[in-house]
């Protein structure tokens, strides 16, 4: 404050009156007096400096941001195939399971489609039997062809020993007949015999090529009563899976809940015909089912905080709803990727909701207490402002230096020191940093004995 000099005659104020005033005016005048002598400095004797070594400590950060809750899950239900509503069962705020149906849609034509391919199956497991049965017979008739082309050979068997027999028989009589032992007669009948057994040979031999090619055209048919089953258990697959392509279109009749949750949205009524949705402005969702047990709260975390955020940490949720009542959980996962535009981490909580007080769309504010260990920290009060950069005052050699200093994070009377200068910009080169160690002696304090 600056005092105004009157300069109206003394004889205005009187005598007292003017020595006052200048009294006065003197008194808020003394700064412009000539200085008082200045304190004699402290000698070497007389002063003392007190020194620290960084320490290591765990710095203890509270990340406070807001956010709102919602669901751990959030599905709009659209409709797959075109139809009309018969029924809907759900309204909004019912609770529902997992597959409870929430409407059905009416669609005829995909209807009587699946009884076709229903009666296409039946047809098919019908041939299915029918050529099974025909191969059951085609088996049947090749294993008697079997059997009677191996009796057929049995009997060429014995055929060609009577054959032997014979041929053996004539030979002895020619030589009993050579030598007198044996007549003319004799040896006709032995002729006769063998003629006749060869005959009978000859029969055998053809009985066993006649089996033999009964043998073959029974196996043929056996082998296309075969084709003819797998040919009908193709066409069976292909009829079921037609089926079943249908049975899964029209599946999408029924629309389903996907999850455990409340409905919140529901926009059709009996009688409405809905299309499926098709590109962004297409039909709107049929319902909205929202899962609500566990919800979950998302936190952008700030980037000098975001390496030390990970699944465990400990977050404190106040909801204002709920008078401000918090509720403890902990960070279950982040995008590891900070965003482009604000450079901070999404980072999400999850939080039980089993009494369901906590509602999607409430507004929150989320405490994530991040740590990190291992930090160089020093006095806060040793550290100085500088043009640059603030600096500490190092013990080295029994010299004091000034030495320019990158900080961190700060915590009480403490403060991190993340880098010191060991060399300055000059003549065109960047300056010179290297971490702290540990082993530095820092100036703290300066105190008189």
């Amino acid at each position: 404050m600056t005092l105004r000099r009157y300069t109206k005659p003394a004889a205005f104020f009187g005598l007292p009156a003017l020595a006052l005033l200048v009294g006065i005016t003197g008194w808020y005048s003394r700064p412009h007096a000539a200085p008082l002598p200045a304190a004699p400095e402290p000698t070497a004797e007389t002063k003392r400096t007190t020194t620290v070594r960084p320490e290591q400590r765990t710095i203890r950060r509270t990340i406070e941001q807001p956010g709102q809750i919602e669901g751990f899950e959030q599905t709009p239900l659209f409709a797959k195939i075109a139809g009309y509503v018969a029924e809907w069962k759900h309204d909004i705020g019912d609770a529902v399971r997992k597959d409870d149906v929430l409407a059905v849609l009416s669609v005829p034509e995909i209807d009587e489609e699946l009884r076709q391919k229903e009666a296409a199956v039946a047809l098919a497991d019908a041939t299915i039997t029918q050529t099974k049965r025909a191969l059951a017979a085609a088996e049947a008739n090749l294993n008697r062809s079997k059997a009677l082309l191996e009796s057929a050979k049995a009997t060429q068997a014995r055929a060609e020993a009577n054959v032997t027999r014979w041929q053996a028989d004539n030979a002895r009589t020619e030589r009993l007949l050579r030598s007198r032992g044996a007549s003319e007669q004799d040896l006709e009948v032995s002729t006769d015999q063998l003629r006749t057994a060869e005959a009978a040979l000859g029969e055998a031999k053809a009985g066993v090529q006649a089996a033999a090619a009964a043998v073959s055209a029974a196996e043929a048919q056996r082998d296309k009563a075969e084709a003819d089953v797998q040919v009908a258990e193709a066409q069976r697959q292909v009829a079921e899976a037609d089926r079943k392509h249908t049975a899964a279109v029209l599946g999408y009749a029924t629309i389903k809940a996907p999850f455990d949750g409340v409905v919140t949205k529901r926009t059709v009524d009996v009688g409405q015909f809905v299309q499926p949705a098709s590109g962004p402005g297409g039909a709107a969702p049929l319902f909205v089912v929202v899962r609500t047990n566990p919800v979950r709260i998302f936190v952008d975390t700030p980037e000098i905080d975001a390496p030390f955020v990970a699944r465990g940490t400990p977050a404190r949720i106040r909801v204002q709803a709920l008078r401000d009542g918090e509720v403890t959980g902990a960070v279950t996962r982040s995008s590891w990727v900070l965003d482009n535009q604000t450079r901070t981490l999404r980072t999400q909580v999850d939080l039980p909701n089993d009494d369901q007080l906590l509602r999607p769309g409430m507004y929150a504010s989320a405490r994530i207490t991040v740590e990190r260990p291992g930090a160089w920290m020093i006095p806060a009060s040793a550290v100085r402002s500088g043009d640059d950069h603030p600096y500490v005052v190092l013990r080295e050699g029994g010299k004091d230096v000034r030495t320019p200093v990158k900080l961190g994070a700060r915590q009480g009377d403490l403060v991190e020191v993340l880098q010191k200068q060991t060399k300055a910009k000059q003549d065109g080169y960047p300056a010179a940093w290297e971490p702290f160690t540990g082993g530095e002696e820092v100036v703290a304090e300066i105190r008189d004995r």
